[in-house]
């Protein structure tokens, strides 16, 4: 697969480490975030530890982990080899950065533009022509502009059904695939949407006593996806040279919140743990009627 670029735009729950060298309103760069990251560091990242593009890079050889471009400190291999480009709390819809402060999608592709300058001034012209066309652009994005653009703000909602958001949406993404082809990107791997409802946000922000996901979200993202694995076949076939390709987080998040114990024994502790909790409430709440 040779050379590995990120171009990542990624809800708040995943990547953001660009926002660490800049002003936004969801921050990420303390505790616990990073506490099982190497050093145990908040680096940005939504997560406790290593993410999705980090053990991607890992298993291609390239590097450990994958550095933001915004990271001052980033070497000419950073650059050949991979960086990210992320923003937590972005969107396809530039609209949805309005709430969350986070980096736009146009902004990003400006990003894009001044990384290739650089490389073509470290590797050549030709060179960086081939590592962009080697390169794997890894694209997750659209949890954001659902939750604070449809859901739970519903900006877009005054304009659109949510047939014609999730249209919209991947109208904007299919611009942006575009703009990276015609940039010289050719390999991509574009997520869909997770189970939107299942997030604890979407949970808190609905009031769910029982805490079960809004099914209602989870229904839209399935039909999201479904729609966005018609239309990258679309793209592939539309821009010569390319490989497009779906790849799922839907299954594999709602696999893991609703079977944990298929991923190990931390999950299925963690889980035993949170019904024994639930229980214990529900026990207080029946008790206090009483």
């Amino acid at each position: 697969m040779g050379k590995i670029v990120k171009i990542i735009l990624i809800h708040s729950g995943l990547w953001g480490f660009n926002s660490r060298h800049r002003q936004q309103q969801l921050r990420q760069n303390h505790f616990p975030y990073g506490k099982d990251f190497p050093g145990h560091v908040a680096t940005g990242r939504f997560s406790n530890g290593k993410l999705v593009g980090d053990f991607i890079a890992s298993m291609l050889n390239l590097k450990d982990t994958v550095p933001p471009f915004l990271d001052p400190k980033l070497s000419d291999e950073d650059l050949r080899t991979g960086v990210s480009f992320a923003s937590g709390g972005s969107g396809y819809d530039d609209l949805t950065i309005a709430l969350s402060g986070a980096i736009p999608v146009s902004k990003q592709i400006e990003y894009f533009k001044v990384y290739i300058g650089k490389l073509k001034g470290i590797a050549g012209e030709n060179e960086a022509k081939q590592i962009l066309g080697d390169s794997l652009v890894f694209i997750s994005a659209g949890t954001n502009d659902f939750i604070l653009n449809f859901y739970d703000f519903p900006t877009r909602k005054m304009e659109f059904n949510i047939d014609g958001h999730q249209d919209y949406v991947q109208n904007r993404l299919q611009t942006f695939v575009k703009e990276l082809y015609g940039l010289g990107c050719r390999k991509f791997a574009v997520s869909g949407l997770p189970c939107i409802g299942c997030l604890p946000i979407q949970i808190t922000a609905k009031l769910i006593t029982d805490r079960k996901c809004a099914e209602n979200e989870n229904s839209d993202a399935k039909l999201y996806n479904k729609k966005l694995g018609r239309l990258l076949l679309q793209l592939q076939a539309m821009l010569p040279g390319s490989k497009v390709v779906y790849t799922d987080v839907y299954d594999t998040l709602f696999n893991l919140i609703n079977e944990p114990q298929k991923y190990g024994e931390y999950y299925g502790a963690y889980h035993d743990h949170i019904k024994r909790e639930k229980k214990k409430k529900q026990e207080s709440v029946e008790e206090g009627g009483h």
